[in-house]
């Protein structure tokens, strides 16, 4: 898994897909989990901050070393504290000025005592570098949120491309009970010049035309 200064970047490319949605994945817009990972980084960096570092002590924990060993939080089974769910109008322009207070945030955190500490509500005591590699899990979980409903919109546009594509081969000499899969084939065929000839319904042949 990357380290925190590596993804959060990738958090800054989906900025500009704020808005995109899609409620059978997650009931909140991309860009309520790109400022949702920023506030956990500020909320939890501001914390450590002012720990006292003497008052670390270090006892195992068994959940948070399955997550950590795994690098993955269970999807649907924690709930975010109110100080760090967005409540302010999430604009592009509003994410961008929490992304640079963010990084600013990284960097301090980085300047912090060893021992200084995050208290997680599950974990227990979490000294700096436990935090950080809390951190990155933490926005890598709904990083990979944020992939999925990005990707299922894209998957639905190719199948509107592919509807309108294919359905007027469909209705202009395809016979009506050929399956959808033979209909793309053949599309392939004519685009690329590949003769139909060549493909029976196992693999596909590599002769050319």
């Amino acid at each position: 898994m990357k380290n925190l200064d590596a993804i959060v970047p990738e958090l800054a490319t989906y900025i500009p897909k704020y808005n995109q949605s899609k409620t059978a994945i997650s009931e909140a817009a991309v860009g309520w989990h790109i400022e949702h990972c920023l506030l956990v980084i500020k909320q939890i960096t501001s914390t450590v901050a002012q720990s006292e570092p003497k008052l670390y002590k270090y006892k195992f924990n068994m959940s948070r070393f399955f997550v950590f060993l795994s690098k993955t939080i269970p999807r649907g089974k924690a709930k975010a504290p109110k100080v760090v769910i967005p409540t302010d109008e999430i604009t592009s322009e509003n994410l961008q000025e929490h992304l640079k207070n963010t990084y600013g945030a990284i960097t301090y955190l980085k300047d912090c005592e060893e021992n200084q500490y995050f208290m997680h509500p599950f974990f227990g005591q979490l000294n700096k570098k436990q935090t950080i590699k809390f951190l990155a899990i933490h926005t890598e979980h709904h990083l990979k949120i944020i992939r999925d409903i990005l990707e299922w919109r894209q998957l639905n546009k190719l199948k509107m491309f592919f509807q309108t594509k294919f359905y007027p081969l469909h209705t202009n000499g395809l016979p009506r009970n050929e399956p959808s899969l033979q209909i793309i084939r053949n599309l392939i065929f004519r685009k690329f010049g590949v003769s139909r000839q060549s493909v029976g319904h196992g693999a596909y042949s590599r002769t050319r035309y």
